[in-house]
């Protein structure tokens, strides 16, 4: 049975935005249990920061501007809804971070529109929930 996804709380349903580039669509049901486990933790507790029993460090909430650095890894989401409103993002790790170490490649970002996306190599694709 596939898991419906519903807009985080506290944010507009999607207003279906603007794509600047082609972003595959999956059910959460059909990603990787570990992206599943965080996406229902992160739902939980509205987006509002780290999820219960995150480890320190893990980021939760942090901006993500959605632009290429020159690296390829950015400007690759929707920059604006279908009104013409500008979408702002915020990161989300899928991984606690490990003490002592760096933050995993794996992230969630999430639209002011009400957009989730789950990229597994550091924004260089995003695959879109819902």
């Amino acid at each position: 049975m596939a898991h419906s996804i519903a807009s985080p709380r506290g944010l507009p349903p999607n207003t279906n935005p603007r794509n600047t580039s082609e972003t595959v669509s999956k059910d959460l049901s059909s990603l990787p249990q570990n992206v599943q486990d965080s996406y229902k933790g992160y739902e939980g507790s509205g987006w509002q920061g780290q999820r219960p029993g995150s480890t320190e460090g893990t980021g939760a909430g942090g901006a993500y501007h959605n632009r290429d650095d020159g690296t390829g890894s950015g400007g690759k989401l929707p920059t604006e809804d279908v009104t013409g409103k500008p979408i702002a993002y915020k990161e989300y790790d899928v991984n606690d971070r490990v003490p002592g170490a760096g933050r995993d490649e794996e992230r969630f970002v999430i639209g002011s529109d009400g957009s989730v996306y789950y990229s597994n190599d550091h924004y260089a694709s995003f695959v879109k929930i819902g």
